[in-house]
This record gives C-alpha cells, structure tokens and sequence, in this order.
C-alpha cells in the first residue's frame, strides 16, 4: 500500500539517527525517521496508514490525546502529551502523521512545517 510520504525539508531537523520501513502488515504501512535536533532533543516523524489511535498510542509511547490544537501554517494538529514523548499529530485522507520526541512542543511544530507532501512511486 502506497503512503503519500511527507518529508522535511529542512536542514534545521538536525543529525538522521534512526529510520524504518514496514510494508503490507495487518496494520497498514508505517514508516519512521528520528532526529536529533540541534538542541540535542530527540524529534521523530511518524507516518501510518493503519488504525491511528493504536499507531499514535504506539509511536508516542502512550501519549494522551490533551483536546488541544496546535496551528502549524494552514493546519491544524492534535497536541498529545505523555510521560516520554509528546506530540502533534495529524490526520488526512486515512494517513496518521505524528511528529513526536522529547523536544518542546515550539521545536516539534517547526519540524511539522518543514513536511512537504510527496507523492510516492
């Protein structure tokens, strides 16, 4: 199954430290790419297009839905809070995308500005 990939596309993200791939699962196709930011936080990008409350639960380390939002240019993400990660989560077109770590939620949402639409081959 084909994921309409977000990618930065910034330099700001920081140093690549971890990236993963799982294809055709019971789950859908996930795929995941940490950094660690200039300010030696730890930030992911997450994208799934299975279930997403066992996706965000999963990626975020149990974090908890706050009911909050958070406008990063002309959207609109779901704040998350947990006891390791927090995140900012969104959702589009059956894809779950979750920029997620343990930087603050100011440095999270610049790593959700720098994801530029992609279409997949």
């Amino acid at each position: 199954m084909q994921l309409p990939v977000r990618r930065a596309a910034s330099r700001a993200s920081g140093r690549a430290t971890s990236v993963t791939y799982e294809g055709g699962s019971a789950d859908g196709a996930t795929w995941h790419l940490g950094f660690q930011n200039p300010d030696d936080e730890y930030v992911a990008v997450e994208q799934g297009n299975g279930r997403a409350s066992k996706f965000v639960a999963a990626v975020t380390h149990g974090a908890a839905k706050t009911g909050g939002t958070q406008r990063v240019g002309d959207a609109r993400w779901e704040r998350w809070e947990g006891p390791k990660y927090d995140a900012l989560v969104r959702e589009e077109r059956g894809v779950t995308t979750v920029v997620t770590g343990t930087a603050p939620f100011g440095q999270l949402a610049e790593m959700a500005a720098a994801l530029k639409a992609s279409k997949s081959s």
